[in-house]
């Protein structure tokens, strides 16, 4: 499962793991990390879809909710394959970026 494949993951991927679900490279630290529940559902497309289909699907991350949804991929390389694409490619939200702006955007004021 996604425990295993995590395992496999460099320092670096892991950052992007989390960035990619998270929007951030780091965890809270401290009590506020007991708030914070991560949830992994199966990603639900068309019934219809053939096994080949499903394994072409990149899984989807909400960063509000700290969720993941990952497809019924076919086999766990595929699984990793589509993680990696998608931590390394698919970053549009990215929270530490955008609170290092804000402090840079302060500073010409």
């Amino acid at each position: 499962g996604i425990n295993a494949e995590y395992g496999e993951f460099t320092v670096a991927e892991r950052q992007l793991f989390l960035r990619f679900v998270w929007g951030r490279t780091n965890l809270p630290s401290g009590s506020a990390l007991l708030s914070v529940r991560f949830e992994i559902s199966k990603l639900y497309k068309d019934d219809s879809d053939s096994q080949d289909k499903i394994d072409q699907y990149l899984p989807v991350s909400h960063t509000c909710g700290f969720s993941f949804e990952l497809p019924a991929y076919s086999k766990k390389s595929i699984m990793k394959e589509r993680i990696l694409y998608a931590i390394t490619n698919c970053q549009d939200i990215d929270l530490d970026f955008l609170e290092n702006n804000d402090n840079d955007d302060n500073d010409d004021n």
